[in-house]
Formats: C-alpha cells, structure tokens, sequence
C-alpha cells in the first residue's frame, strides 16, 4: 500500500514536473527537416541555388552515449576520424567551396560546434554564432605537386595520419588542385562522435544535391509545427490538472495487477530461451570471450602510429548482382554476402602470397557496424548504430562455400541478440572511466582485426556548385590495437573500396589492393562456369544494401 500511495502521489504530479529536454526522447523522436536556400557561385562567377535539407533537433546540446564513445575511444595511433575524397571534375576556387561549406553548415550545427565537458562523462556541442570555415581553418587550400595518382594518395596518406584536436572544431576539408583528371579534389575528415557512416552518406547528399523540388517536398511532409506556449487561464490549467488524474488512477490499476504482469514476464523469458537458445548461447559466448579469436598473425602487430591508404575501383554493383545471382539455390545471396566473400577470399591470398601461412587454419573476424535506426527514418547526424563480430569466411577455398558460410552468419546476426549486445555494450563504456574503456575495448578488439562498413551514396550523379561528383571514397578508423579498415562505398553503379591499414600490420597495402582484383576476377569467372546453361546472363534483381554497414 505504501509503494501504491508513492506512486499515486508521483504520476498524479507529473504534469507539473519539468520537460524532459527533447534531445533525450529517445523513444518519441520526431524528424524535423528545414530547407535552407543558399545563394552560392560557381568557378564562373554564376550564381547558383543549393538546398539542404536538415534532420536535427532545433537546439542540440548534448552529445549521446553513441557519440560519447567514440570521442573517448580516440588514440594518437588510431585518430578516430572518417575520410572522405570526392573527385570533382570541374576545378573550384577555394571562396566557392568556404562560401558554399559555410552556408550549409547553418542547417548541421554540429560542424559549427566544438565539443566542451560539462561533467564527469557529459559532453556539450558549444555552437560558435560566428563560424566561418575559411577563417577557422577548416576549409584549406593544397596544390600537388605532381599531377600523378601516387602524388593524390601521398597528400591523402599525409592527412590522414594527422591528429584531430578535440578542443576544436572536429572537421577539415581540403581542398586539392593539380589532380591528374583537369578537375580538383575534396579531402574531408570528420571526426567520428560527430556522426556515423549511414548519416554522413545523408550528409554528402545534402552537401552535393542539385535538385531542390525532391528536398523541399520531403521537407514539407516531415516538418512539424512548433509547440505552442502554455497558456495561463484556467481552462489551459484544468487540461494541465486532468492528465495528473487520470495518471494517478492509470498507476493505480497497474500497480493492482502487477503480480499477473510479473508471470507473464517470467512465461516470456522462458519461451524466448527455449526457442532462441542457440542465439543466446553464442552472444554469451561473445560476450564472454569465449568464441575463435582472430587468428591472422600479422594483423595483430603493434601499431606503428603511421598508416597509408589505396582503392580498388574495379569492382561493379551489376556484376557483383551477377555473382549473387549465379550462385543463388534455395538461399538468396545479398550484394553484402558478395562483399563479403571477395573480402574473405582477398584475405586469403594475402594470407598465402604474404604472410606464407595456411588460411584453412585462419580465423578471420570483422568489426561491422549495424544500423539501429527504424527502417523508415530519415537519418539524422548522429551516431546510432551498433557492433557485431562475424567471422569472415578466409578458411574456405571454394566461392560457393565462401557465400553459404557468410550467409549463415548475417543471418545468425539479424535472428539473434548480437545487435542488442553491441548497444548495450558501448552504452556500457560511454560512462566508465577512461582506463576501463581501454581496456575493455582492446579485450574485444583483439577478437578481430579489421573494420568493415558497406554505404551506398547514390545511383545518379551529384554536383556542388556546379561541379559534378564523378568519385567518391572513403576510409574509416578502426579502434583499439585493430588498424585495418575496408570500406565499400557504392557510387554511380560502381563499388569503390577504400583501404586503411597501419604500415606495421601491412607493409604494402597495394598489395593488398591487388589481391582484391585477384580474387573479384576469380569470383567472376566462377561466377560464369556456375551460371545454368541457356539461363540469362543479366544481373541479379536489385538488392539493396543495408541502412548502415554490413
């Protein structure tokens, strides 16, 4: 009786209680998109008009237990920043792009922003009112100094090395000239705790979108009105007065049945352990530490500090469909489990050209993140996603075999509790104190070796200020003593995989690059020889990619 009375007593004052601020609704979040026109001019002197379309909050203050995590988990050797190169084929001069950066980041205030300590693991955005990417230094001018391929990945090399001061602004592009295709470049980095993958992908579209009929319609529609202020008359106070009411009686009839809640409960946990017991029996294992570690050995070598980068640009989304759909029985392969054999197998020559080990012996594992977000959400800049550990298939010889096996584990992932243990993982290290962080995280992070993440930007072109986005790749950190990273970025039907590693875990990325085309030409001819005779030889239907990684 006196539990009842106390919570009589709170549900019938709740009405009165203080707001809870709307950036921690994590639950009854409504998208808010504002589309902002911004007179800008191209390389000619033209003037032009870009729309961005924003789905922030009005007043974002506080940085997430997502974003928490990966500003904390930076390290001088393993910079927890995003990079980007955007391959322009017009050249812009270097106001246009701080002009244009500048007026786009009025609607994304969190690159107008600088991360301060409020507390003992609370972090604020403090907004600069004045920001200008020009006199702030996050937009800079670099002109090669050969018009050569090797010289663009040395300057992205350079960069991608340097540090990211967390007293700053957590952003810099670069904007490049010299570059051997007439055009210019765009380096961009960004720090992660800013936003993940599936948002920057938003991100880029809104900074490189053309067309602003498709922006403004998606804005009207998401738009909500603005909360009107309480009133002060007494029927204004009568509806503030009922819900306390009816609350408190709500409460009160809760609480009667609470007992019968308590054995439904307890009915529910054991049906879901006795139908899901596998899945709940291997995330334990995971959580544990009790899987197949990774076994690559050169992978596991302390960081030097140093990394270097390349692309593979050879790969198609048409024929990786073709793949998909030549070895497609009873089990309908995606585009990611096609991704994901050409990494196992890339993997296993390098292990057997390089590394002079037997791959059969191997244990590969990856670091994937999964997007949390709800399927119909428009993403916002955020971070909001989670962290599985499959195993990669570098132990099996045959293509086939290669794509059954990684099936298998995607889908073990999307039936099971792996994506709930992710978020409830990082949750867990966003408010421990630093050491404990570390040290977990190399605990996990010594299961695996690398991080992969698969985005899709766009299937028709883009431009920015006239200029059109003829390329697109992309890097991303990895964390702990991991220091390989493998992105595939999907751009104007073309997949271009962008690879990261620190100079002590793989000496020569190129030849790591040219295992990819090794094996992607393998996994095409084998793809040919499987294909039924008198079957039609056009791509596999369209598969979408997931909303943020594998």
């Amino acid at each position: 009786s006196f539990f009842r009375s106390v919570c009589v007593f709170v549900c019938f004052l709740s009405p009165f209680a203080p707001r809870v601020p709307e950036h921690s609704q994590v639950f009854s979040r409504r998208i808010r998109l504002s589309v902002t026109k911004m007179p800008a001019k191209d390389s000619t002197g033209k003037s032009t008009s870009a729309s961005v379309a924003d789905t922030r909050r009005p007043e974002e203050k506080h940085l997430s237990y997502f974003d928490v995590f990966w500003f904390r988990n930076d390290s001088p050797k393993n910079p927890m920043v995003i990079n980007f190169v955007f391959y322009l084929d017009k050249c812009l001069d270097l106001d246009t792009v701080g002009r244009y950066m500048g007026n786009w980041t009025l609607n994304f205030p969190r690159f107008r922003s600088s991360v301060v300590q409020s507390g003992l693991w609370n972090y604020d955005w403090e907004i600069d009112p004045n920001f200008d990417p020009l006199q702030s230094d996050c937009v800079e001018a670099h002109r090669l100094a050969d018009a050569t391929e090797s010289a663009v990945f040395e300057f992205v090399d350079q960069v991608a090395n340097l540090p990211m001061h967390k007293s700053k602004f957590l952003w810099k592009m670069y904007h490049v000239t010299n570059v051997p295709w007439g055009g210019c470049m765009l380096v961009w980095r960004i720090h992660h705790c800013i936003a993940d993958g599936m948002a920057l992908v938003h991100v880029v579209r809104s900074v490189f979108e053309d067309d602003a009929s498709a922006s403004a319609e998606e804005a009207k529609k998401a738009t909500r009105r603005p909360r009107p202020p309480p009133a002060k008359d007494p029927a204004a106070l009568a509806k503030i007065f009922a819900p306390g009411v009816v609350a408190a009686f709500a409460g009160y009839f809760v609480l009667g049945i609470f007992s019968l809640l308590s054995s439904l409960l307890i009915c529910a946990f054991v049906t879901v352990a006795l139908s899901h017991g596998r899945q709940l029996v291997r995330v334990t294992a995971i959580a544990l530490g009790l899987i197949k570690w990774d076994s690559m050995p050169q992978l596991h070598n302390p960081l030097a500090g140093s990394k270097h980068t390349t692309v593979v640009r050879e790969v198609k989304v048409e024929d990786v469909k073709a793949v998909a759909k030549a070895f497609s029985g009873e089990t309908q392969l995606t585009v990611n489990d096609v991704l994901c054999g050409l990494l196992g197998g890339a993997f296993r020559r390098y292990s057997r050209t390089t590394l002079k080990a037997d791959p059969n012996a191997l244990v590969l594992r990856g670091v994937m993140p999964v997007n949390v977000r709800s399927g119909k959400a428009v993403p916002r800049c955020e971070n909001k996603f989670s962290l599985v550990f499959p195993r990669l298939p570098v132990h099996l010889d045959a293509v086939s075999g290669r794509l059954r096996f990684i099936h298998r584990q995607m889908q073990d992932i999307k039936d099971g509790f792996d994506v709930l243990m992710g978020v409830l993982f990082i949750r867990a290290l966003s408010y421990v104190p630093q050491a404990l962080m570390e040290l977990v995280s190399g605990f996990y992070a010594r299961q695996s070796s690398m991080v992969v993440t698969n985005v899709n930007v766009r299937d028709t072109p883009i431009r920015l200020a006239g200029a059109q986005l003829t390329d697109i790749y992309g890097w991303v950190p990895s964390a702990g003593a991991n220091g390989v990273g493998v992105s595939f970025i999907s751009y104007l039907g073309n997949v271009g995989i962008g690879l990261i590693a620190d100079r002590n875990q793989i000496p020569s990325v190129q030849d790591l690059a040219q295992c990819f085309r090794d094996e992607w030409e393998a996994m095409r001819a084998a793809a040919a020889q499987a294909q039924p005779q008198g079957s039609a030889t056009s791509p596999a239907s369209p598969v979408s990619p997931p909303s943020s990684g594998l």
